[in-house]
Order: C-alpha cells, then structure tokens, then sequence
C-alpha cells in the first residue's frame, strides 16, 4: 500500500493534514500514514470537551487540546504513540473497522503479540486496550485512524482525562474508559518507538516496494492554512462542544456557594450564581467557559474556590 511520512509532532498541524489529505489527495490507490504527535489531548469530534479532560491538570502542564474530525472518544497522544490513518476509496465493502484493523494486527503478530478485537473495534492485547480507532467519511474518501499505546506515559494519559465535572448533563458522545496497556511492555525484543513506527511502514508498504507519496510545498502551505483558520481556534476545540449545563456548590470562607450554568458554543449562556442561597451580581454571561478567562472576570471569590465552584474538584 502506498504510504505518506508525516514528522511533524505538531497536534494542531496534524489533525489538519489528515484532513488535508481525505479531501485533496485523492489517488487511484489506497494509502496510510504513520505519524506522532507530541503531548495532546485529542477529542472526538462529537464530543462535549470539558466532560472529557481534567481542566487542571490540562492548565497546569500546558497540554494542547485538538479536537478532530472523526467521532469517537477522547484520546491522549505523546511520542510514545503512534497513530496511523488508512484513506479509501467510499467502497461499501470497505468501510468497516475489521479490514483496517486486520492490517495492523497482522503488523503486531510479525513481533509476536496475538490480538483480538473488541465489539467497540479497539485492539485488545490480554483484553487490555493497545488500540482505539475512529472513521470519517468525505464524498468518495473513507478516513479511517487510531491510535498504537507502545510506550506512552500512562500516568499522564490517566490524569488528563479523569474529568472533574461529575454533574454535568450534557447530549454529547462520552468516552467510554478501558484498561489499557503499553505493547513495548508486551514485547521479547527491545526497540524504541521510532523502531516500531518504522517496522510498521515498513510491513504495509511490502518492503518499501509500494510507492511513498510526497506532499509539495503547495500541500503544506495549504494545511498551515487550516491549522491558522480552524485547528488553533478555540472555537472549534472548545466551542464546538455540544450545549450543556452544570451545576456545583462549595464552601469558601464561611459563605456557601452554589452555581447553575448553561454553556453554549463555548460561551456562558446562563448563570445563576448564589451566596448563602442569595443571587449574586456577577459579569460572566458571554464569557468563555475556560480557567483563565473566568479568573480574569473573577472579583469575588479566591482562585481555588472559583476552579472548585465551575469545575469541580481537583482530580
């Protein structure tokens, strides 16, 4: 099979190029791509972001959140992740997670490690998840992606996304969490992940015989355009998250708390926020619904108790 290179680690660039590539590189083959981003946090399409992550921990260690354009669950991407992406043709015969995932299950088999695949399509090595996967599709193009767990941080992967909003009632698609584990964990040979990377390109493309595409200088001018216009844009890694609304109450200095709020579009749509069960003026209708625009609007309460107030507890 044909196969592009992508070694960039940038999360927002890449999440563009896989877009870039199901609706501009249209070939008479089909192809994949092997790529790597850095630390990431990268969202289902669908999905209601602030039900997913762990805004603290997000915050605290700067970690990017992308949302991209198949459906799915929340994912945590490093270097220690691979992420592959097969592009087809829209061939109803195709268009199914079991012809996808087969090719990357023989890939593993070659090192040693029998998979099977779960009802949900993730890869399961001794029922523990190694694998994640999610489909896109665009005309006559079929994008089909997921993830490989060989030697991610998986403390960091359990932290990000261990929501602390447990009351938010939300229509979104939610992430349904599995015991994972790392595949270089699993192997009887050691080698790194670029290796591993490597090997896969290796075993889809038959030994290198099959063709490598090389995207010009116009492609990647095109994609930077997409990382600018949409991909770096809060409003469509936060604000594309469905409507929702939150309640929570916290003790501070003596005073009881409480907040109703409806979020839409990203924004606060509603809020009614209380003292000791009397409203309280407040200028954060508008406002974003995001840790550091909400402590610039803040005069009323001390940082922690207003993250513990509109977040809920520290995770």
């Amino acid at each position: 099979m044909k196969y592009i290179r992508n070694d960039s680690i940038n999360p927002y660039f890449n999440i563009a190029f896989e877009e870039y590539c199901l609706e501009n590189i249209e070939l008479n083959e089909d192809y994949f791509i092997i790529w790597q981003n850095g630390p990431s946090i990268i969202v289902g399409s669908h999905q209601n972001v602030f039900q997913e992550i762990n805004p603290y921990f997000i915050n605290h260690y700067n970690i990017p959140v992308v949302r991209r354009i198949s459906g799915g669950g929340t994912v945590y991407h490093d270097l220690g992740n691979i992420n592959f992406t097969f592009i087809f043709k829209n061939n109803k015969e195709y268009i199914n997670y079991v012809t996808h995932n087969e090719k990357i299950m023989e890939v593993l088999a070659k090192l040693g490690l029998k998979t099977t695949m779960s009802k949900r399509h993730d890869i399961l090595y001794k029922s523990k998840k190694i694998s994640g996967n999610a489909q896109r599709i665009h005309k006559n193009r079929v994008l089909h992606h997921g993830t490989l767990l060989f030697d991610a941080d998986l403390e960091y992967l359990t932290q990000s996304l261990r929501s602390s909003m447990k009351s938010i009632q939300s229509k979104a698609i939610e992430s349904v969490r599995s015991h994972v584990t790392n595949i270089k964990e699993e192997l009887n040979q050691d080698m790194t992940a670029s290796e591993f990377k490597e090997f896969i390109i290796k075993s889809i493309s038959n030994d290198y015989q099959d063709e490598e595409i090389k995207l010009t200088d116009f492609d990647h001018n095109e994609i930077e355009k997409r990382v600018n216009d949409k991909f770096l844009s809060w409003q469509w890694n936060y604000g594309e998250s469905p409507t929702f609304k939150f309640h929570n109450k916290t003790s501070a200095s003596g005073n009881e708390w409480s907040v109703d709020i409806r979020v839409k579009d990203g924004l606060i749509e509603y809020c009614d926020l209380r003292k000791n069960n009397k409203p309280f003026s407040h200028h954060l209708i508008g406002t974003r619904y995001d840790i550091v625009y909400l402590c610039e609007k803040n005069n009323f309460l001390d940082r922690a108790s207003l993250l513990n107030l509109f977040f809920g507890e520290k995770t």
